[in-house]
């Protein structure tokens, strides 16, 4: 699970590049005995480096322990053409741009449905020690159905097919 709990990159690109880089730290604890991984609360927190500052990194630097709860600081990468003019009402809804039209919001995917969401979020309570990614769990449903702007089954083969489906869909508002 990963969790990016300092402010976000100003560039929907730069963002991503975050969550891919956390994707590729770290493992989970392995089992050779079974071979396979240990089913734990593994948590990811990743800080982007512009954000990043000695608060958070003391805050979200407690109780980290390889395998289990591991905290990285991600460079950013200048070479990231900008997803905010590609996608700009997507970027608005992630609130990297202001649009008059697009609320800000968020999207998911889910055994292939695509759900573009605006207002509050559930909070449910995760059961998660302190401290760990997964206090996020579960929070990316909207709190009624009044949240729900878009949902539609999508045959997504890839981020870029469900971002041009997302950002076609809140052009039309």
């Amino acid at each position: 699970m990963l969790l990016m709990p300092a402010a976000p990159p100003k560039d929907l690109a730069a963002h991503l590049h975050c969550l891919d880089a956390g994707v590729r730290l770290g493992q989970p604890k392995f089992d050779d005995r079974y071979q396979c991984p240990v089913y734990s609360w593994y948590s990811m927190i990743i800080l982007p480096a512009e954000s990043a500052n000695d608060r958070l990194e003391k805050r979200w630097g407690q109780n980290l322990e390889v395998g289990f709860c591991e905290m990285k600081v991600v460079p950013a990468d200048a070479s990231r053409a900008s997803l905010n003019e590609t996608f700009p009402k997507l970027a608005a809804l992630a609130g990297f741009v202001k649009d008059k039209k697009v609320p800000k919001g968020w999207l998911t995917f889910k055994e292939g449905t695509l759900r573009i969401c605006t207002g509050k979020s559930k909070s449910p309570k995760s059961g998660a020690p302190n401290g760990m990614a997964f206090v996020g769990a579960g929070q990316h449903e909207p709190e009624n159905n009044d949240g729900v702007l878009f949902m539609m089954e999508v045959p997504a083969a890839s981020l870029h097919d469900l971002f041009c489906v997302a950002e076609g869909l809140l052009r039309s508002l």
